[in-house]
């Protein structure tokens, strides 16, 4: 084996470790990647999968609220989401609202404290 086989091994092992893939909501990710992904861009990628929508702004607002009693002081707390989706067509606000929830649900019990949506079908205004 020799030295060079003994000093590469362990290399070899973190390597294994860090490009060991996963599926988180549709898409691949490394451990790596999952725990230095921003609340911002993990509710981007969610709505992404979920509603394929023709448009997609996800806004940090957590500035606007520093300093507030219940803001946690973290940055990524206070989002607003502007989300264009066919399959919000024939569904009210509420329906809307309760789908995007859902499907930020880890989010909003953990790191989001106030998330703002504006959801559209397409065609409708304001999208």
């Amino acid at each position: 084996m020799g030295i060079s086989g003994s000093v590469h091994k362990p290399l070899h092992n973190a390597r294994a470790r860090a490009c060991s893939l996963a599926k988180v909501d549709g898409l691949w990710h490394n451990d790596v990647s999952r725990n230095l992904m921003s609340v911002e861009q993990t509710i981007r990628e969610k709505l992404a999968c979920a509603f394929a929508p023709a448009r997609l702004v996800v806004i940090n607002e957590s500035h606007l609220h520093a300093g507030h009693r219940d803001a946690p002081g973290t940055g990524e707390s206070h989002f607003r989401v502007v989300i264009v989706s066919a399959q919000f067509a024939g569904k009210s606000r509420l329906e809307r609202h309760r789908l995007v929830n859902a499907t930020l649900a880890g989010e909003l019990a953990g790191k989001v404290h106030a998330l703002a949506l504006q959801t559209y079908a397409p065609g409708e205004t304001g999208a």
